[in-house]
């Protein structure tokens, strides 16, 4: 299924929680959208609009790699219920947090974080944004 206006209406959705933008990776081969987590707590219904944006993200561009970029002080159980939400959908996503991040390099995240991307998460090398390059997905 290719990117549509439901596609189109599920990011817009998330910009009332998570600022996302597009980055050129230097690498025409991999895009990447970011979506920088900044609230702790939101409400029950930002699981469901961030796990929405995480697929249409996905569906706009096949490489499309994706940075959920956490800066709370705290990480959002929402965070990983989201991207458990998407399991079996093939996201190429890497989360990052507090020096700690999905995929080297960085310090290794919680492995209920980690199982989730494992679940959600389509085989080959995602777009680090830290790395600048392209690294393997999780096993």
């Amino acid at each position: 299924m290719g990117f549509n206006q439901s596609d189109a209406d599920a990011l817009n959705n998330a910009q009332q929680y998570f600022s996302q933008m597009s980055i050129n990776t230097g690498n025409t081969d991999f895009q990447l959208m970011h979506f920088k987590v900044t609230k702790s707590v939101l409400p029950a219904e930002a699981t469901k609009i961030l796990s929405r944006a995480l697929e249409a993200a996905t569906r706009f561009h096949q490489e499309m790699s994706i940075w959920l970029d956490v800066t709370t002080d705290d990480f959002p159980a929402y965070v990983t219920e989201a991207v458990r939400s998407c399991t079996g959908f093939g996201l190429k996503i890497i989360i990052t947090w507090n020096g700690q991040s999905s995929h080297a390099p960085g310090l290794p995240m919680d492995e209920s974080v980690l199982e989730a991307i494992r679940l959600a998460q389509m085989t080959g090398p995602v777009w680090h944004p830290l790395a600048e390059k392209p690294v393997p997905h999780l096993y």
